[in-house]
């Protein structure tokens, strides 16, 4: 997908934004409220054409708007209860492919985990549609991202690398030991039913596995994985 793009999600559904104007709007907007003279000189267009991308803003339920209380005339434009999911703007001289947009997510923090889980999981676990296969090759990709960022043949950094990549991205507090095997350990998973277990622990595994293969340079053999309560727990070892 070329151009600038902008997931949110809002009242149990997403919006996607490839307006770069709208998208602007919203980035003006995270600061606090303004009214639509405010908004229009920050973007430097005129009151009429800025109203005309906040009402469509406004349509989809991102934006509230509300009268000012000093003068009851000037309209307040603010966020309303929705989530930034993630974010792309097209980099300079690359090709638009899957391995460039996951760097340009993962190097800048993005919650990619976030819309994956929402995307693939909460929308259709009413459903029971097994998303797994689709999110296979990411979650791949993003192991391999990961130990690109700290160099390979350094598993400790790789997996304190991971570390902060779960915690960061909402997935839950990792602990790792090293021996003859790798066990990482996820607790404060936040898991609500059997479908959120499935996906974190899929999920997990794979970006893990992919990560300290590509870090060791040997296959990993995923030995075990338990549940207890909130807390998630693999055993890996290394083929031989």
């Amino acid at each position: 997908m070329k151009g600038h793009f902008a997931l949110y999600y809002v009242d149990n559904s997403f919006f996607s934004i490839d307006n770069e104007m709208n998208i602007k709007i919203m980035e003006i907007l995270k600061s606090g409220d303004l009214p639509i003279n405010k908004i229009a000189e920050k973007l430097g267009k005129t009151p009429s054409t800025t109203a005309l991308h906040l009402k469509e803003l406004n349509d989809d339920g991102l934006l509230f708007s509300t009268t000012s209380d000093k003068d009851g005339r000037s309209t307040i434009y603010g966020y309303t209860d929705c989530e930034l999911i993630a974010v792309k703007k097209p980099p300079v001289n690359e090709e638009n492919d899957l391995e460039n947009t996951l760097t340009h997510l993962v190097d800048n923090e993005i919650p990619l985990t976030k819309a994956i889980f929402k995307m693939f999981f909460q929308q259709l676990k009413n459903l029971w549609v097994d998303a797994i296969p689709s999110t296979n090759p990411i979650s791949k990709t993003i192991g391999r991202l990961i130990v690109d960022k700290v160099g390979k043949d350094d598993l400790f950094s790789v997996l304190t690398e991971l570390k902060d990549f779960f915690e960061e991205m909402d997935i839950g507090l990792m602990t790792f030991s090293v021996s003859d095997t790798v066990q990482i350990t996820v607790s404060d998973t936040g898991i609500n039913d059997d479908m959120d277990r499935y996906f974190i622990e899929e999920f997990v595994t794979s970006v893990s596995k992919s990560a300290m293969e590509c870090s060791s340079g040997r296959r990993m053999k995923n030995d075990h994985n338990s549940w207890s309560d909130n807390e998630l727990t693999l055993i890996f070892s290394f083929e031989r």
